[in-house]
């Protein structure tokens, strides 16, 4: 599977998005504004629209002493989706792993 599908499936969990399909080859994602997106559809790693939701959840979650947050900032100043993008998963991933603050 590709990395980039791996790492938006953490997201997709990361979001609380609920799956509504899966029948071993086909998964299809319900997202809360009703739309329904399969796997290879999901674009948070090309499309600002779809990444700064999570964003905006990460930075709600308050003050976390971690340098993957201190990274996101910086993507966010360069104005560059993947430099965002790879910060987003690593932190969810330390999140996911009881590592962050």
């Amino acid at each position: 599977m590709k990395t980039e599908y791996v790492n938006n499936m953490l997201i997709v969990k990361f979001m609380n998005v609920e799956l509504w399909i899966n029948d071993g080859s086909l998964q299809v994602y319900k997202f809360p504004n009703g739309e329904m997106h399969g796997l290879g559809a999901l674009k948070y790693h090309n499309s600002w629209d779809w990444l700064m939701p999570v964003v905006y959840k990460i930075k709600w979650l308050g003050d976390v002493d971690d340098e993957h947050y201190d990274e996101i900032d910086a993507g966010l100043t360069n104005a560059l989706i993947t430099q965002t993008y790879d910060a987003v998963i690593n932190f969810i991933k330390k999140y996911n792993n009881g590592t962050t603050k």
